[in-house]
């Protein structure tokens, strides 16, 4: 003969099985919920990017067409030190719609292939667009560079002789740096 269950027994099988039902559900609303937040996320980084994309379009150019860099004269100004010093002038011009502010400058004169000048400055103007300015810059003179170039002429009694300046302009940190190269030639007597 079977067995009649007990009360508390059926109870408390009773009362599992609405536990675990409750708890399919509440793990049932928390996945829902995480999909949810998930879905949300997405929608926000679509949402972020397709705004980036589209400022990135409408952004104005932040590129600048190169500026002419033309030496005008080289001055020799007194020094304490066996190195003589120079004060190079420079004529910059600005080709563009908008002002060039010069935060630095780097440059190297060579003459005949030596590096004989070079200098760096962070003292510049800004080069109002569609204009020049005269700038000056004093230089430190590499000695034995010097020597060799003086050599050079002496031997080679060479009337036209090559120069080359090469200038990296840097107009601000969100900015790239401007790279400028000018060659000539001048006459020795």
């Amino acid at each position: 003969m079977g067995s009649i269950p007990n009360p508390d027994q059926l109870l408390s099988e009773q009362t599992l099985f609405k536990i675990n039902k409750s708890y399919a559900s509440a793990k049932n609303i928390n996945t829902l919920e995480k999909k949810e937040s998930f879905m949300m996320i997405r929608v926000a980084l679509i949402t972020g990017i397709s705004l980036g994309v589209t400022a990135c379009a409408y952004a104005p150019s932040f590129s600048y067409d190169k500026p002419e860099v033309n030496v005008t004269g080289i001055d020799l100004i007194p020094s304490d030190s066996l190195s003589p010093r120079f004060r190079i002038h420079l004529n910059v011009q600005n080709p563009n719609s908008r002002p060039l502010p010069l935060k630095g400058i780097s440059y190297k004169v060579s003459v005949s292939g030596f590096k004989v000048v070079s200098g760096v400055t962070n003292q510049l103007p800004t080069i109002p667009a569609y204009s020049a300015r005269d700038i000056e810059l004093e230089a430190n003179t590499n000695v034995v560079s010097s020597l060799r170039l003086v050599n050079k002429l002496i031997t080679r009694q060479a009337e036209r002789v090559t120069y080359t300046l090469d200038a990296k302009l840097d107009v601000g940190t969100f900015l790239p740096t401007i790279r400028v190269k000018e060659e000539g030639q001048f006459t020795v007597k």
